[in-house]
């Protein structure tokens, strides 16, 4: 009697969870956590509380992310290129990097061939032709100018940066919004894709489009707009 009379004059016992960090149940319950990564891929950050593991039961994600592997020295140039071509996608830059090294690998490779070797001219006179129709390089005179192809090179051929180039825009973000909108055509073709690759051939048909209401304005500007184009 007098401990069941005990037991009934015992208050349960309240858990202050800004105080505690755990339920005083989940003290004694084996903890089974299993992870896949090491721990020390894992953000270092102070240990939740009760209450904050409840909330942040389902999405656990915010918690437990594994660090990106540390990059190269050379990717110290990634944010001033993205910042000066105004690329927006991460994943552009690597694949101009990509390519730039497989250029650069393969001009390597021939350097490695006797000079009178017929496969190291063939194969030569093509990627020359090649990148300098691209507009990648200058000339097509050696060897030396593929050694130095780069991320730069494939941005400057950006249809932004053209545009930019050739005075149609004062910067290259002005030049992505009329992209966007449809304004711009190259040759008889409507190009709404910021990371189209002008050709060193197509450099001078980069225009505006026919019923671009900026090409109007631009015409009306320099006194050459055509009433007849109203009527028809």
């Amino acid at each position: 009697i007098f401990f069941r009379q005990m037991a009934r004059n015992r208050k349960p016992q309240k858990v202050n969870h800004r105080l505690d960090p755990e339920d005083p149940k989940e003290k004694s319950r084996p903890k089974n956590v299993k992870r896949d990564v090491p721990e020390e891929s894992f953000v270092g950050h102070r240990k939740l509380k009760y209450h904050e593991k409840k909330l942040l039961k389902k999405h656990d994600h915010f918690v437990n992310w594994v660090l990106e592997p540390k990059r190269a020295k050379g990717d110290k140039n990634v944010g001033i290129i993205m910042r000066k071509f105004i690329l927006e996608d991460r994943e552009d830059y690597h694949r101009y990097q990509k390519l730039a090294g497989l250029i650069q690998k393969l001009a390597h490779t021939l350097k490695y061939l006797p000079y009178e070797s017929k496969i190291r001219i063939q194969i030569t006179k093509e990627l020359l032709e090649k990148l300098y129709n691209m507009g990648i390089i200058a000339n097509s005179d050696s060897l030396a100018s593929v050694s130095a192809v780069g991320v730069s090179h494939f941005c400057g051929r950006r249809l932004a940066t053209v545009m930019r180039n050739n005075g149609m825009c004062p910067s290259i973000k002005t030049a992505l919004e009329f992209i966007r909108h449809g304004h711009v055509r190259v040759g008889p073709d409507k190009i709404t894709d910021p990371g189209y690759l002008v050709p060193r051939k197509m450099e001078d048909f980069v225009s505006w489009g026919l019923n671009s209401k900026v090409s109007a304005t631009v015409k009306q500007y320099n006194n050459t707009y055509d009433d007849y184009t109203i009527y028809n």
